[in-house]
């Protein structure tokens, strides 16, 4: 009975320490514009990337890489801001 409370105390230990890093993907639609004089239309776009989550002991950190589409459109002509 010792040996299978000590494998369930180390089998949840063990699962319970490997949540401390996880890794994922983010992505979606957005639209965006440029304010000013004259005819301007919003472009839409996308955004992707990356991320990590580590779980300290207080608090959590979610460092990430992001691209993102931005612009606008004058009339016949797309400014596109990366």
């Amino acid at each position: 009975m010792k040996k299978l409370f000590y494998f369930v105390v180390l089998f949840f230990g063990i699962s319970a320490h490997s949540q401390i890093l996880q890794f994922g993907v983010k992505g979606g639609l957005n639209t965006s514009t440029l304010s000013g004089d004259g005819n301007i239309s919003s472009l839409t776009g996308f955004h992707a990337g990356v991320f990590a989550s580590i779980d300290l002991v207080i608090i959590d950190v979610v460092p990430e890489l992001v691209y993102s589409t931005q612009g606008a459109s004058f009339g016949n002509q797309d400014v596109n801001l990366n």
